[in-house]
C-alpha cells in the first residue's frame, strides 16, 4: 500500500489535493472519494501515525467501570451508591445482577473492595482530563489525585466522614503516579510523531 499525503490551502478541509505514491489529484468537496480518503487519513493518524489514543481511552474507561461494577457487585449495600440506586430506580436491576452473578460467593481481599475503586477513579479522571486538556500538563491534571488524597487526610483528622485506612492512601498514591506516569509516557510518545 502506497502513502498519501493530503493537503489544503485553506482553513477548511475540503477542496483537497491528494497525492497516492507521488501522483496529485485535486478533489472537489462533494466527491465521495475525498470523504472516505479524508476518513482513512485521520483513521490512519489517530492509530498508527500517533499513539493509539483509543487505547488510551478505553483504558481510562476501563478503570472507571471496574471501579463502579466493584462498587454495585461487590461492595456491602450500604453504601451512598445503592441510595443513588434506588433514586434512578435501577436497584433492582443492580440486586437482580448481584443475585445472579458467581462473585458473590467469592471472599475478595479488602483492599479490592474497598480501597482500589476509589484509585481507579482518580485514574480514570486524571486520563481524562489529560485527554480534554491535550496532554498539556496543566494544573488540572493533578485535580482528581489531590482530592483523593485530601478526602482521605480530612478522614484522618476527622473532618470528613468516613474512615481513613491506610491502604486507601497507599492505592491513591499508587494511582495518582501511575497516571502522572502514562500520561508522561504518551506525551513523549506523542512529541516523537510531530
Amino acid at each position: 500500500m502506497g502513502r498519501f499525503y493530503l493537503q489544503s490551502n485553506t482553513a477548511k478541509i475540503l477542496p483537497i489535493t491528494l497525492t497516492i505514491n507521488g501522483i496529485s489529484c485535486f478533489l472537489e468537496p462533494t466527491n465521495s472519494l475525498a470523504r472516505l480518503m479524508l476518513c482513512i487519513y485521520y483513521m490512519k493518524t489517530l492509530l498508527f501515525f500517533k499513539p493509539p489514543i483509543i487505547i488510551f481511552f478505553g483504558f481510562s474507561c476501563f478503570s472507571y467501570l471496574f471501579g463502579c461494577l466493584t462498587y454495585a457487585i461487590i461492595r456491602p449495600r450500604n453504601t451512598l451508591m445503592f441510595k443513588w440506586f434506588e433514586n434512578m430506580n435501577v436497584s433492582t436491576i443492580i440486586d437482580n445482577f448481584r443475585e445472579i452473578t458467581i462473585i458473590n460467593q467469592i471472599e475478595f481481599p479488602r483492599w479490592l473492595i474497598y480501597s482500589l475503586p476509589d484509585a481507579s477513579w482518580v485514574l480514570f479522571g486524571t486520563c481524562i482530563i489529560a485527554l480534554v486538556w491535550g496532554f498539556r500538563f496543566s494544573k488540572w491534571i493533578f485535580f482528581f489525585p489531590c482530592m483523593g488524597i485530601l478526602s482521605e487526610l480530612l478522614q484522618f483528622f476527622r473532618m470528613l466522614p468516613g474512615t481513613f485506612d491506610p491502604i486507601d492512601m497507599i492505592l491513591l498514591l499508587f494511582a495518582s503516579l501511575f497516571s502522572i506516569f502514562i500520561i508522561h509516557i504518551y506525551i513523549k510518545q506523542q512529541n516523537k510523531y510531530k
